[in-house]
């Protein structure tokens, strides 16, 4: 963004936001305890296929990073180059 005005009010630059921060503590003491008590892995284990693997991969992501494909321009063959780190 091209936006060259003065900040005026709000947070100062880097301070984080307090209820962000609470709800994510909020979240994290939730999970934990159901973790705990083993519920999450009780309900897992009541799907199976396509549900079991859809619920997994989405809690994948918080977990393990997505790799994504790069591509750039080599200058002297004038051609992008493909990297996929997918391994597909």
């Amino acid at each position: 963004m091209q936006n060259k005005q003065i900040k005026t009010g709000g947070r100062q630059k880097g301070t984080p936001n307090k209820i962000t921060t609470s709800h994510r503590e909020l979240i994290q003491t939730i999970l934990g305890k159901e973790i705990e008590a083993g519920k999450i892995e009780k309900e897992l284990s009541k799907l199976e296929g396509k549900d079991y693997l859809d619920i997994v991969l989405k809690l994948a992501g918080f977990v393990v990073p997505k790799l994504n494909s790069v591509t750039f321009q080599d200058k002297a063959q004038n051609e992008p180059i493909i990297i996929d780190w997918s391994g597909n």
